[in-house]
């Protein structure tokens, strides 16, 4: 179980939910970009998120990337251009 609160939830007088993708962390080693991040779910802010997915390989594991759905932000930024996460627009459901 994963808790995920987001101070800054009021964007445009509106509460933002939190849009979560996800993937091993040995794919985005060997690809070097977000290319198979999945879309866990979209989230109440300031509550916990279950990930029912089994445990990732021995000596792996899961990474996270949160965003509020009331406005246009990214995954997250970088000193990368382009910034491999700007791709994620609309990654596929986990399975």
């Amino acid at each position: 179980t994963i808790g995920f609160v987001s101070y800054d939830v009021d964007v445009n007088a509106l509460q933002s939910d939190l849009s979560v993708v996800t993937g091993l962390l040995s794919e985005l080693h060997q690809d070097e970009d977000f290319s198979r991040a999945c879309l866990l779910g979209t989230f109440l802010n300031a509550k916990q998120v279950t990930d029912g997915r089994s445990a990732p390989p021995a000596a792996d594991g899961y990474y996270y990337l949160v965003k509020g759905t009331c406005s246009d932000d990214t995954y997250g930024d970088s000193s990368l251009a382009p910034d491999p996460r700007d791709a994620i627009g609309t990654p596929p459901a986990c399975p």
